[in-house]
């Protein structure tokens, strides 16, 4: 079944061999009821929901949506790989603030668990206070001295 909401996107590639991928782009907060961060995306492949993690629902940056074309035509062209990426400096114990999906300007201070790890296109981390690992978007370092909530 189609998806009744509103698109920001819409990409249709053909491939030299006849096929063609169609990825349809929506914002997160077109998802509500699961929280869907505003300024991030939901990506759909044909009618197949693009996760990293197995998880239902997985909210990805415009960067993102880059890698995942650009994996279509590595995949098409055949081995060529990505080029390597230069981590972000915010190593493991970093005090940070992450904004919450439930209210919007609203923030709680924590540490993070892991150095920032790239996936599919995408920086993500590991926060105390969450089980699956947040896009760095949604973390900020926080500032030198306590950090109010």
């Amino acid at each position: 079944m189609r998806e009744k909401r509103p698109k920001l996107a819409h990409i249709t590639i053909k491939l030299a061999d006849g096929t063609s991928r169609s990825i349809a782009v929506f914002g997160a907060e077109e998802w509500p009821e699961r929280n869907g961060p505003a300024g991030l995306l939901r990506v759909q492949d044909g009618e197949k929901w693009v996760s990293r993690d197995g998880n239902k629902y997985d909210w990805h940056n415009p960067e993102a949506v880059g890698h995942l074309l650009s994996h279509i035509l590595r995949e098409h062209m055949g081995t060529i790989q990505p080029e390597p990426h230069i981590p972000p400096d915010t190593p493991a114990g970093t005090r940070v603030r992450v904004r919450t999906a439930a209210e919007v300007g609203r923030q709680f201070s924590t540490h993070t668990r892991s150095a920032p790890f790239e996936r599919d296109g995408q920086w993500k981390v590991f926060v105390s206070g969450h089980r699956y690992p947040l896009p760095l978007e949604c973390v900020e370092r926080a500032r030198d001295g306590p950090a109010a909530d």
